[in-house]
Formats: C-alpha cells, sequence, structure tokens
C-alpha cells in the first residue's frame, strides 16, 4: 500500500508553517509522499484577498521546490468552479487506484466543520483525515466521525496567511514566514500590495 498525504488550501500566501505541517505529517504518518493541492474557489472561505490560482499555484510550486517527498497538484485549479475535498479524493482515487491509502491533512478547525462539507459522509468512509492541531485548538467531532480521524499536534508556528498579507501591505518583512524564493515571488509580482 501505498500511504498519500494530501494537503488542500488557498496557500493565499503558503507559508512556513504549512510546510512544517506537511513535514510532520509525512514522518509520524509513514506518507510517501505529500501533494499539496491549491483550491480553485473555496467553498468555505469568503477571502477578498484571494488572489488569482496562477499565482497561487506557482507560490506553492517555488516553496516545494527541491523539498523532497513534496509535489504539487492543479487537479482543483484545472477542474475551475468551487473546490470539494470528496470531488478532489474522487478523482485521485482513479489516478492512483485500490492500493492507495490516502490523508487529508487540514487543520483542526476545518475538521470540526466536516459535517458542512459536501458528502462527508461518503468522505469520511474513502479516506483519513490528519487533523494538525496547534496548540490550543481542540478537536470537537462526535464520536461516529472521530475514528477517520488522527490528531497531529505540531510545533508551534504562529503564522497565518492573513498576517502575511497585512505585513506586505505596511511594507514590513516576511522573510520569517515564508520560503525566500516565495517572498521573491510575491514582491516581483507585486502581490497583495493594495
Amino acid at each position: 500500500m501505498d500511504n498519500v498525504g494530501l494537503m488542500g488550501g488557498t496557500f493565499n500566501p503558503i507559508h512556513l508553517g504549512h510546510l512544517l505541517a506537511a513535514k510532520e505529517a509525512k514522518e509520524k504518518f509513514g506518507l510517501t509522499r505529500v501533494i499539496f493541492i491549491p483550491s480553485y474557489l473555496p467553498p468555505h472561505k469568503e477571502d477578498k484577498d484571494l488572489i488569482s490560482a496562477k499565482h497561487r499555484f506557482n507560490m506553492t510550486s517555488v516553496a516545494l521546490d527541491g523539498r523532497e517527498g513534496f509535489s504539487i497538484s492543479d487537479i482543483e485549479i484545472k477542474r475551475g468552479g468551487k473546490s470539494y475535498a470528496i470531488d478532489t479524493i474522487r478523482e485521485f482515487r482513479k489516478i492512483y487506484g485500490p492500493k492507495t491509502d490516502f490523508y487529508f491533512i487540514v487543520g483542526v478547525d476545518a475538521i470540526n466543520e466536516i459535517d458542512t462539507w459536501k458528502d462527508f459522509d461518503q468522505l469520511i468512509k474513502i479516506c483519513r483525515f490528519i487533523g494538525v492541531a496547534r496548540p490550543g485548538s481542540e478537536l470537537c467531532l462526535v464520536q461516529e466521525y472521530l475514528k477517520a480521524v488522527s490528531l497531529l499536534n505540531v510545533r508551534t508556528l504562529p503564522i497565518s496567511s492573513t498576517e502575511i498579507r497585512e505585513k506586505i501591505r505596511k511594507g514590513m518583512p516576511i522573510n520569517d514566514l515564508v520560503p525566500r524564493k516565495v517572498a521573491e515571488y510575491i514582491f516581483k509580482h507585486r502581490l497583495y500590495q493594495k
């Protein structure tokens, strides 16, 4: 069996916290690789600062460059429209076949709302979840869903994409929050500066 981690998100922008969570999930759960999947349009987020999928994909791609065991997929961007986990997992199952187990890596805050996800009752049957918990976050699920979720407590990296965008608007440095190549990409393309 092949154990593959899928890390979806807006990555607006991708930051060191995302990379640390993926690295720790890969190591703790023995994942052969982690595939980052930038969403085209997230169904549960209304983000006025959401930049184009092309830029978010490119930033994620440069962040992963040279990181063994990490790759990127444009499956949700190519599909367009709202990005639902169930559709993505089904597509990956077609591509990889029955000998692959998928682990969807997502924050505990999102997992706590899993019953609002499209076809969540089917979703928890076709993949497992790794709930990334920061200090102070708590998994609050009914018992029947808990069996599909494994908790991953990550070393604290108090970083948020919202904070990064705000720092950029204020002209503050972000070098300690994102990989160097991501910072270069952001400033080259003048992203988030308005």
